[in-house]
């Protein structure tokens, strides 16, 4: 909105201001009308989402006001910007401001910046793997700060790295029943690794995470984010993994699983799979009030009776939601031992 002519002495709310607000109102998670707007951001951190010194009682839609933002924003952008134009600064604007989810919060917008990324995978990331799987960020939004503030917790260890960055590991230690650690111990971790300016430049899952996770079906499935579709309701992700190319290696066998994993919690016995539960607890020096139950990884993993092959892997950790079919990434020929 930088090469509009404003009358700011006759503006409490820029146009670009009274454009975002606008969209923020209108986006789909309230019903309120728009003239109810200064009431709609009553409750919401104000400056946080339209800039510093801003007030809700500012975005008055009365045509005598300072700042009347239904009518004369939408005039001043009428006659300044060809209409394509417009149409497709709306379309981003929502797009970003879609993964704020109305909270204020600017690591939920450089959040969905990434997962945009995703749609260009080769341009944006890289991976490696040997006997762990790194994910590469070649351009990273996300600092570490965010990460906490997505999942409200910590990470087990923070090392400084030899470049100057910082290595965070969570550590994942397997419980029992009465949430007492396993011994001898079974445990996995994620490495995030940060640069000089804080942000992510690799994550890292370690050997046995890959046992549950195995490595062209992880990467399949960070690539299948990238065709993903929005639900607004529900604001999750589904996955389009049609889109992907299919894996021709084999799943991993039961037995091979167990044998790392050990016994489970539970085993509940379903129409076509056998689905093993386990517990795991994240190790964190403090987690933020009210979000205790986040440090609770809880894991199924679910092997097909017919082919007693790996066929599903479900599990919350660190406040992160996974859940990967792995027989849609087959090909017809291997899906079907």
């Amino acid at each position: 909105m930088g090469d509009i002519k404003q009358d700011h002495e006759q503006r409490l709310v820029s146009v670009g201001q009274g454009v975002k607000a606008r969209v923020l109102n209108g986006l789909g998670f309230t019903d309120r009308t728009l003239y109810l707007m200064p009431q709609f951001f009553k409750d919401k951190p104000v400056e946080r989402l339209l800039g510093k010194g801003m007030k809700a009682e500012y975005l008055n839609t009365c045509c005598n006001h300072p700042c009347p933002i239904t009518y004369r924003t939408i005039q001043t952008l009428r006659y300044k910007m060809h209409t394509q134009a417009l149409q497709r600064f709306f379309r981003v604007l929502c797009l970003v401001i879609l993964a704020c989810s109305l909270t204020g919060c600017i690591y939920w917008i450089r959040a969905y910046q990434t997962y945009l990324q995703m749609s260009e995978f080769d341009r944006y990331f890289s991976t490696t793997s040997n006997d762990e799987f790194t994910l590469h960020f070649k351009e990273p939004i996300l600092f570490s700060k965010d990460f906490v503030s997505l999942s409200e917790l910590h990470a087990s260890e923070d090392l400084p790295t030899p470049e100057g960055g910082r290595r965070w590991r969570y550590w994942f230690r397997k419980i029992d029943a009465d949430n007492k650690r396993i011994h001898p111990e079974i445990s996995f971790y994620s490495d995030l690794t940060f640069n000089k300016e804080s942000k992510i430049i690799s994550w890292t899952f370690s050997s046995l995470f890959l046992q549950i996770a195995p490595p062209k079906f992880l990467e399949a499935s960070l690539r299948s984010i990238g065709s993903a579709e929005i639900d607004t309701k529900s604001r999750q992700l589904h996955a389009n993994d049609d889109l992907l190319e299919k894996i021709k290696d084999d799943l991993p066998k039961k037995e091979t699983v167990l044998a790392k994993l050990g016994a489970p919690l539970e085993i509940v016995d379903e129409e076509e799979l056998e689905v093993y539960k386990y517990h795991f607890q994240l190790e964190t020096h403090h987690i933020e009030k009210g979000y205790e139950d986040r440090a609770l990884s809880e894991v199924e993993i679910s092997f097909d009776k017919k082919t007693q092959t790996l066929a599903k892997m479900s599990g919350r950790f660190a406040g992160l939601k996974v859940s990967i079919n792995y027989r849609k990434f087959l090909d017809e020929p291997n899906a079907s031992r």
